[in-house]
């Protein structure tokens, strides 16, 4: 249990790179340590030297065995202004400084100044029919990275277009298809109609001289 501001919290440390420690911070989230705060809705954290609780910054210390954790509030944090699509309703960026969900307002918001990696973004929208729709992008690595300074607001190109690429893979005369549907920076796209996954696309193969037609639908999962 540790006092974050006026309440007490329980606290769960994990060793995200199963290295024996708990102190891990890096620029590269697989080899970042991890906290959870019970009651916070993110779930896991990686660890950074801030941690977000409630809309509130803490300077937090974690001994390298985890056998106990320091947390003060953070009494002066520069911020600096981050710019995205307006259609994002969600950003997620982690990095040494910590690990913060963002609701962007008119394609805004601020972090702490520092140097970041995507984690996820998030778009939220309805169709004509008033279907609800979520569109996720996530798998970023390290050409993901963008930096948060004072005074110069960083732009940073996330979410549609979205593009889907066909791999195939041949082996013993058969023949693989696997449809990806990709961001801006190559990371992966996920999207839910409602809660489920959409109906698969259809993939159809032709001959030039029309002697041979074949259609099929994927299926996700």
């Amino acid at each position: 249990m540790v006092k974050l501001g006026d309440a007490k919290h329980r606290i769960e440390l994990i060793d995200g790179n199963v290295n024996g420690t708990f102190n891990d911070q890096s620029p590269d989230p697989s080899d970042c340590d991890r906290i959870a705060v019970e009651g916070d809705k993110t779930g896991q954290r990686y660890l950074g030297r801030l941690l977000e609780v409630d809309g509130e910054l803490f300077q937090v210390e974690v001994a390298r065995d985890g056998a106990f954790l320091k947390a003060r509030k953070a009494e002066v944090v520069t911020l600096g202004q981050v710019r995205i699509p307006k259609t994002i309703t969600e950003f997620v960026a982690v990095g040494p400084i910590g690990h913060f969900v963002r609701k962007p307002v008119d394609g805004t918001f601020t972090l702490p100044v520092g140097s970041y990696r995507i984690d996820h973004w998030t778009i939220d929208r309805k169709d004509d029919k008033g279907i609800a729709w979520t569109m996720m992008g996530y798998g970023f690595g390290e050409s993901s990275s963008f930096t948060v300074a004072a005074g110069n607001p960083a732009t940073i190109k996330v979410g549609e277009p979205i593009r889907c690429a066909l791999q195939t893979t041949a082996s013993d005369g058969q023949v693989n298809f696997n449809p990806r549907f990709l961001g801006p920076t190559g990371e992966s796209i996920q999207m839910l109609r409602a809660g489920q996954q959409p109906p698969g696309p259809r993939l159809t193969l032709a001959s030039s001289d029309g002697s041979f037609h074949y259609s099929s639908s994927f299926s996700f999962g």
